[in-house]
């Protein structure tokens, strides 16, 4: 068995295109304690089940669906695996039954599908006591899903990471502890349509260039690139998905800016402290956070509070994921 945990990206910024039409991107990872559970047995043919809370709603159901043909990032680790371990070791892969008890929303901006599909990868790395796979294994890594080389290399253990540049250009660094809540509204942004207004774009020309060793700083809050206050002492943290949700999504970005002002004025009222509230990554979840000296009854409260004010959302208590193993 392994836990997956979620993640938010404390800021987005979305700064060039390569020539082969990636994106290079700079924002903070940051694992948060919300996680999936996975667990894997023998069976006659791979496959992955779900279980869902009760809460989950029908249209994240029907859209992420049960069974192989609809789960592509699991289906896609368990093919990764097999390969890399009849080429590196000789071993066999045998079928495996994943089942997947699911708490971490989707779509939600949290990569909860991204660290599934890394915690099942290191579970059977684990397994077959592969520790550090080769640097030829991170390509394919990365093709499977962008968010999965974050998780498989920092989230799955705590740590946090800085993205400069696609999804596998991460360096380890040490960020601020937080606590706080996420809020998911009963509706997502299509990533692909988000990126396909990214696009449109004119962003600058960027050269590809080699990954440099890991970052060992400590990133305070105030470096935080924010906008203007959404209320007393609350700063919003810059998105850029945030102009492409506005454009492709109009209707549902008004709603999640009246979220972003309710749950504003929820942590104002809360406590006097320096709090942020943003979009959890490509949306549609939002995040509010502090630094983490916050009672866990007053995140109990601040939850409840929020569920009665933003009728329909799902809303979690969280702090930073920071544990040294694969586990709550």
């Amino acid at each position: 068995m392994i836990f997956a945990p979620a993640k938010i990206n404390l800021g987005l910024r979305i700064t060039g295109r390569y020539a082969n039409g990636y994106h290079h991107l700079e924002s903070l990872f940051i694992p948060l304690t919300l996680y999936d559970r996975i667990t894997v047995r023998l069976a006659a043919r791979d496959e992955v089940v779900h279980h869902w809370p009760a809460n989950t709603p029908p249209q994240a159901r029907r859209e992420l669906g049960l069974g192989t043909a609809k789960n592509p990032l699991l289906i896609g680790a368990l093919a990764l695996v097999r390969d890399f371990l009849r080429e590196q070791t000789g071993d066999e892969l045998p079928p495996l039954l994943v089942t997947l008890t699911k708490r971490i929303p989707s779509p939600s901006g949290l990569g909860g599908a991204s660290a599934d599909a890394a915690a099942l990868i290191r579970l059977l790395l684990n397994h077959h006591l592969i520790e550090q796979p080769p640097e030829t294994f991170w390509p394919a890594v990365t093709r499977i899903g962008a968010d999965v080389p974050f998780f498989l290399r920092y989230g799955l253990r705590g740590k946090s990471a800085l993205l400069q540049g696609i999804g596998h250009e991460l360096s380890g660094c040490t960020a601020p502890l937080l606590a706080g809540v996420v809020a998911i509204p009963p509706f997502g942004f299509s990533t692909q349509l988000m990126f396909a207004y990214v696009r449109k774009l004119e962003l600058p020309r960027m050269e590809a260039k080699p990954m440099t060793g890991g970052i060992d700083f400590t990133l305070r809050l105030n470096e935080i690139p924010c906008s203007d206050e959404l209320a007393v002492g609350v700063r919003h943290v810059i998105n850029d998905f945030d102009t492409a949700a506005e454009a492709v999504f109009p209707i549902q970005f008004a709603l999640l800016q009246q979220a972003k002002r309710t749950m504003a004025f929820a942590a104002s009222q809360m406590l006097a402290r320096e709090w942020f509230v943003g979009m959890t990554g490509s949306g549609a979840g939002l995040f509010a956070l502090t630094a983490n000296t916050v009672t866990a009854d007053a995140l109990r409260w601040m939850a409840n509070v929020l569920r009665a004010r933003l009728s329909g959302w799902q809303v979690f208590p969280v702090r930073s994921h920071t544990v040294s193993d694969i586990g709550p």
